[in-house]
């Protein structure tokens, strides 16, 4: 019996080498397959600096989405309420103890208001022409940062200049 423990002991670790090897075999083969990438440093030029801070920046993401919640709202302006329905129950007779036994009369409505003529298009219109201000605020925060973005890379580059020359 010891040596069957051992002998199956040994298939285990065998199994375990095999499968380790056969891993790290096919990842090397893998990052061998892949081209390497010239690594550069973040923002080495303006303009993918400005990409990535306008991907990143809280402040343009918080405006990207006011403005799609204004279109959103400029899409469903100028619709119609909610129709509402009622129903009323009357002539309830009770018994002694109070409680009620037969009903007489149900009545049903169907509400709808109508809002005046040219409400309707008066909504849409302020709407509209609140979707286009937020996509105006949009365009503002992202020039902002842009400006902001470009004057630091300016001074930055001014020192680098100053540097070389000293």
């Amino acid at each position: 019996r010891v040596t069957r423990k051992r002998r199956s002991d040994h298939w285990k670790c065998s199994l375990g080498v095999v499968v380790l090897a056969g891993v790290l075999f096919w990842s090397g083969l893998s990052t061998a397959a892949e081209p390497e990438r010239e690594i550069h440093p973040i923002g080495a030029s303006v303009a993918e600096f400005l990409d990535l801070a306008l991907k990143m920046n809280p402040e343009r993401a918080a405006a990207s989405l006011e403005a799609e919640a204004a279109v959103a709202r400029a899409q469903g302006a100028g619709q119609f309420p909610d129709p509402m329905f009622q129903w009323t129950l009357d002539d309830i007779s009770k018994t002694r103890s109070g409680l009620p036994e037969r009903v007489g009369v149900v009545k049903y409505s169907l509400q709808q208001e109508l809002p005046w003529w040219g409400k309707r298009e008066a909504e849409r219109t302020i709407a509209t022409a609140e979707s286009g201000e937020a996509r105006g605020r949009l365009a503002d925060v992202g020039a902002e940062i842009a400006l902001r973005i470009k004057t630091a890379y300016a001074d930055y580059h001014r020192v680098h200049l100053s540097m070389d020359q000293t």
